[in-house]
């Protein structure tokens, strides 16, 4: 697993000063978090990095419900746990008035862990993702009560929400390009496509697979466009050249890796090579456009799978590949 990966190569890490922003960092400690036993923990843990929710065995919802109950009764809020958004604010305003919140605090974000994590979980199991954002809106609606609560709660989760703002983005235009009625406007739409998966891939980690991910998605898109230049498309192939071995230290096996991943951005890199071979023999300038055929594509997305970030059942692993016609 990932987490385990990135476990062992820590120490490695903190000696290269420059690998010092190492996605290894985040999901190692968002292992840690997840598997420290507390439900406070498992939800810190998926904030740090969804991705590190997995179910050992067909025990866990079982353990997972007892384990809330424990804690509940340990915090006196089984009475809490039943409660709507609406009538948990006001029994924290009451809380408030009687001088008895900061008492109860614990008991309060107890309730909210357990609604966060009940999302995750069954939204994305039962194949229901609207359950995980009836959650996550339920808890935003006690949060914004009490706004101290936001930077620990969340600050680290909308930071990666806003990636995945930006890849959906980037889907959207580029099923827009794929359907346009005329030429001017699929080019459009493909570059913004472009524009956005770029923004994606530039806020993760360099050595996240996200990272490299999007940034030949940025670089199908941009082909597609008829609008990015060669000395445009080299930077993005720079950029996956450098992050693909290290990439590969950490997240070797995954769900994306088991599809086209590795063969995709080893394409890249032997296009790169390709690319600045022709631009020094004057074949082509690095103003000229790159085209479908550079990436030895016949047809849009034919050739690669386009990663679909839904939010809402991210936190399960779950890649979904849409293969466009």
């Amino acid at each position: 697993m990932s987490w385990q990966l990135a476990r062992q190569l820590l120490p490695t890490l903190r000696k290269e000063e420059e690998d010092l922003t190492s996605s290894a960092f985040g999901i190692a400690e968002a292992y840690s978090l997840y598997t420290e036993g507390a439900l406070r923990g498992m939800v810190d843990g998926l904030l740090v990095d969804m991705r590190v929710i997995h179910v050992a065995d067909q025990s866990f919802f079982e353990k997972w419900t007892a384990q809330t109950k424990f804690e509940c009764l340990q915090m006196n809020a089984m009475d809490s746990i039943v409660l709507g958004p609406e009538d948990l604010v006001k029994k924290a305003q009451s809380l408030l008035s009687s001088g008895e919140f900061e008492r109860r605090r614990e008991a309060v974000e107890l309730v909210l862990c357990a609604w966060i994590l009940r999302g995750y979980t069954e939204g994305g199991f039962s194949g229901r993702p609207q359950l995980n954002t009836e959650a996550l809106g339920n808890t935003l609606k006690v949060l914004e009560w009490d706004e101290l609560a936001w930077p620990k709660y969340l600050r680290v989760h909308l930071i990666r929400s806003f990636a995945q703002a930006h890849s959906m983005l980037g889907y959207y235009y580029s099923q827009l390009g794929t359907t346009a009625p005329d030429k001017s406007s699929s080019q459009n739409n493909f570059l913004l496509a472009s524009q956005s998966y770029k923004r994606a891939a530039h806020v993760y980690h360099q050595d996240d697979e996200e990272h490299s991910w999007f940034l030949h998605c940025a670089l199908s898109n941009g082909a597609h466009s008829g609008r990015m230049t060669y000395e445009a498309a080299l930077t993005i192939l720079q950029e996956i050249r450098v992050s693909f071995p290290k990439m590969l230290r950490i997240w070797a096996n995954t769900a994306l890796s088991k599809g086209e991943r590795d063969a995709v951005l080893s394409k890249h890199i032997a296009m790169e090579s390709r690319l600045v071979e022709k631009i020094g023999k004057g074949v082509i300038s690095k103003d000229g456009i790159l085209s479908i055929k550079d990436l030895n594509a016949c047809a849009p997305h034919r050739l690669h799978h386009i990663l679909v970030s839904l939010i809402a059942i991210r936190p399960l692993g779950v890649h979904i590949y849409l293969l466009l016609p």
